[in-house]
């Protein structure tokens, strides 16, 4: 991405994570399916939406296919022209795959889509410090 594309990649909204067979991505949506507070939610598209706020998206946040997207944001903010954070993940499969996908749960094809948000350009920032001996 060159330093002219950033007009164009200030737009990016939206990053799809499509056909999910990542054996431990599946375990995390299977684990938010089978909770009880889920019983009654339909996953086919428009699916559910879970904030950064909640423990569901910081799971799949935390994924294999999600972590990726905050490498992305971190990696690439000069190119983005303004600090983007994840705002919302939506958990669904679509409306084609009714029948089972050959996944190590032998069921739907999962789909995750995350939605992007415009930050402050000045973002809060992470301190380090080295750690202490112990006891000390």
């Amino acid at each position: 991405m060159s330093a002219g594309d950033a007009s164009t990649a200030s737009n990016f909204k939206y990053v799809l994570r499509q056909n999910i067979t990542n054996a431990c991505t599946l375990a995390v949506i299977h684990h938010i399916l089978n909770s009880p507070k889920m019983a009654n939610v339909n996953f086919l598209w428009p699916g559910a939406e879970f904030g950064m706020d909640t423990e569901e998206g910081q799971a799949l946040l935390g994924t294999t296919n999600g972590s990726g997207i905050g490498f992305l944001l971190a990696r690439h903010k000069q190119q983005l022209g303004i600090h983007k954070s994840v705002k919302q993940v939506t958990l669904f499969y679509p409306s084609w795959c009714d029948s089972p996908y050959e996944n190590p749960y032998g069921d739907r094809t999962y789909s995750l889509l995350f939605e992007l948000e415009d930050g402050s350009d000045n973002p809060p920032t992470l301190v380090l410090r080295p750690a202490g001996k112990v006891g000390s």
